[in-house]
């Protein structure tokens, strides 16, 4: 069947050439570069190439080979069959112009969704050859995007003709000198990169787009190709690792920033110190040889050089067989658990009492551990014990209790207090004196004045023993209108009790103790309602079961109500307690005890 579709192509296209359906194209004549004037250089108008080749289906041949045994296992390079070669006109056009230059050229600008030489007119197809040979030596001017894709196609067409190794350092080259200019390639060169190494039996050098690894890595549909032995243990892939792989972003915590930018700045640091002692660790690169020994094999097959100009010869069937390691979802976890626990400390080191749900039987206890060892080191809290009045003498601290903070040093000067003391009861005794040898006064010369008496005040003596028995002697002297004086301690304390007492005192239908776990925190600050909704939830039903029943009973939605819930849960606990209309495992049973179940 096959034969007799090519034989109807062939008559077809004899046809098209008799009816003079085929222009022929005109060769270009340029001068010798070594002109001292382009000016001289004669060329000859340049005519449309239109239409392209009949050709055989190509034979069979398979290219098979293993990789590197690891990530990368195997590869298999079939022909694309194609009874019509594409683009043949292109790389006969390749190979005319291939040697051919321009000296000097004006830029023309250009554009095509898929540009070929055939589009160029005289002015373009000459600025294309003289930016091309300034490109050849290491120049890379100004030019349009258009004349990059030629650029690029003709190197893929032409791989036999320049060499496979020559035309993977072209297209490194050019596409890290443009892709600034023009970020669009980068789409395109990530996957064409691939299929050009694959095809080729080569291995991309990393090194060579280290660099600009973490603007590609999202854009490969086969990321791993991309990614070195050491990825997880270089300190430089640490940002991209947390910017990818875990479910959590740690920047998004209502924590991370406040207004002086701190938080900012100590989230970042120590997050990053450590997850890379994580990824870097001995026990985190035994799960990895673990992921990558019993993990999913992942068999791809894809079309090569797919939306770039290529003839047949190139136009392969690429199949790959790998590990999936990028989005594997074991690793995934691993990463998301180490970054909660890590917000964990560093809250905890804030005094933040709110933390994050870490899925302990599936975050391994080694990188646990590793994570501890940091915080013991790094962001160790040191708490002070808080004693008060009533307590005091009575709580005995244990040994393992955490060490209490010094009180700060006080020693007052007795003996200056003292003659202070004395210094003020003589001014006072004085000042006496004075009043009694003055106990009246005589009023202005003025005949209609009157004397004025000032009130006896009795004798100094008798005065002092006055002060002396108002002077409070003791911490329980009454000093006027039934009031006791108080130390400045007991005043606090009582200020302390104050506040424990309304810390006590919960939102809702439910009262909080003092040392409540954040669940028990949110139950006592839901509404009637809303503690409601959670008890008949929390009994095993779904939201769809209840929720005519719960509008009927309450005329409520309880949609609305459990996002409600959900939200202040965040701003409690940092996490949310319904998912899908049930109330999440975690946190099932401890809301359960809170209610009284």
């Amino acid at each position: 069947m096959a034969d007799r579709f090519n034989e109807r192509l062939n008559k077809a296209a004899k046809i098209l050439e008799n009816s003079g359906g085929f222009v022929k194209p005109v060769e270009i004549e340029f001068g010798d570069e070594t002109a001292g004037d382009s000016r001289n250089a004669p060329i000859k108008n340049i005519y449309k190439i239109t239409g392209g080749e009949i050709a055989q289906p190509a034979g069979a041949d398979i290219l098979e080979y293993d990789l590197d045994g690891g990530v990368l296992l195997s590869c298999r390079v079939e022909e694309y069959n194609k009874g019509f070669a594409l683009f043949a006109d292109f790389l006969r056009d390749a190979k005319k112009y291939y040697k051919k230059t321009c000296i000097s050229a004006k830029f023309i600008y250009f554009f095509s969704y898929r540009p070929m030489y055939r589009e160029l007119n005289h002015e373009q197809l000459c600025w294309y050859l003289f930016w091309r040979s300034r490109v050849r030596a290491g120049d890379y001017i100004k030019t349009g995007l258009s004349y990059i894709f030629i650029y690029i196609f003709e190197q893929i067409n032409l791989s036999d003709l320049i060499g496979a190794e020559k035309v993977y350092a072209n297209i490194i080259k050019i596409w890290k000198a443009y892709r600034k200019e023009f970020p669009r390639i980068d789409k395109y060169i990530t996957e064409w990169l691939i299929d050009f190494t694959l095809i080729h039996e080569l291995k991309i050098n990393l090194d060579d787009i280290s660099d600009i690894l973490p603007e590609i890595i999202n854009l490969a549909s086969l990321p791993e190709i991309y990614l070195k032995d050491d990825f997880f243990r270089d300190a430089a892939n640490v940002e991209l690792i947390l910017d990818n792989l875990p479910v959590y972003n740690y920047k998004k915590s209502k924590f991370y920033s406040d207004k002086d930018g701190k938080n900012k700045d100590l989230f970042d640091y120590h997050v990053k110190k450590i997850i890379h002692a994580v990824l870097s660790s001995d026990a985190f690169a035994n799960i990895l040889a673990a992921e990558i020994a019993d993990g999913v094999r992942v068999k791809a097959t894809r079309e090569s050089f797919m939306g770039a100009v290529c003839v047949h010869d190139y136009k392969k069937k690429i199949t790959l067989e790998y590990k999936n390691l990028w989005k594997s979802f074991y690793i995934r976890e691993l990463i998301t658990n180490a970054v909660r626990c890590t917000e964990n400390i560093i809250r905890d080191y804030l005094h933040i009492k709110s933390k994050l749900n870490v899925s302990t039987h599936t975050f391994p206890a080694e990188l646990a551990n590793i994570i501890k060892d940091y915080r013991d080191k790094y962001l160790a809290v040191v708490k002070p014990v808080k004693v008060s009045i009533k307590s005091r003498g009575k709580k005995k601290l244990d040994a393992d209790d955490e060490p209490v903070m010094p009180p700060a040093e006080f020693a007052p000067d007795l003996q200056a207090a003292a003659e202070i003391e004395r210094d003020s009861w003589a001014t006072t005794a004085a000042l006496l004196e004075l009043q009694d040898k003055n106990t009246s006064f005589v009023g202005s010369s003025d005949d209609n004045s009157e004397g004025f008496e000032a009130i006896d005040t009795g004798e100094p003596e008798d005065l002092r023993e006055h002060l002396r028995e108002v002077a409070p002697e003791s911490d329980s002297e009454i000093v006027g209108n039934g009031f006791h004086a108080v130390p400045l301690e007991d005043i606090f304390d009582v200020l302390d009790n104050i506040a424990d007492d309304n810390a006590a005192v919960g939102h809702g239908s439910l009262t909080l103790q003092e040392g409540e776990s954040d669940i028990a925190r949110l139950v006592a600050a839901l509404s009637a309602d809303e503690l409601a909704a959670v008890r008949m939830l929390a009994g095993g039903a779904s939201a769809d079961d209840i929720s005519a029943e719960f509008m009927r009973e309450f005329g409520v939605m309880l949609e609305a109500l459990l996002e409600a819930v959900n939200e202040r849960a965040v701003d409690i606990t940092g996490d949310i307690i319904f998912e899908n209309g049930f109330i999440i495992d975690d946190y099932a049973e401890e809301i359960g005890a809170c209610l009284g179940g």
